[in-house]
């Protein structure tokens, strides 16, 4: 059992290695900032997500299984991060189905508003 330990820690060690060497490290950092700031969107933390946009984050990344943060936000119905989101250039059109599914229909026109007004 401890060899088979050491094996694993080895392993670890080395995927770790070639994972920093191929500069790699870079690319995971945004994916783990990308992700927690589309976790807090799902959690309807607006604190936080108001101080990652105004941070530079871009409102459209997705975090885990392609949602976005407006996504989750029209989901749960979450009307004041949706029009946080939205006014921070967030892509209406991506969010639209979610909102409709859970028949949040101030949400739904808020984003049909928005998507008008990105026509024109």
């Amino acid at each position: 059992m401890r060899v088979r330990y050491k094996r694993v820690t080895i392993s670890v060690v080395a995927a770790l290695a070639c994972w920093l060497s191929f500069g790699l490290w870079h690319l995971g950092q945004n994916w783990i900032r990308d992700r927690a700031f589309v976790d807090a969107a799902g959690a309807g933390d607006i604190v936080a997500v108001r101080a990652y946009l105004d941070h530079g984050m871009p409102p459209d990344v997705r975090g885990y299984g392609g949602m976005t943060a407006l996504m989750w936000s029209a989901y749960y119905g979450r009307t004041e991060l949706v029009r946080l989101l939205l006014e921070r250039g967030a892509d209406p059109r991506s969010a639209l189905s979610q909102a409709k599914i859970m028949h949040h229909s101030d949400v739904v026109h808020m984003l049909v508003a928005a998507g008008e007004g990105r026509k024109s």
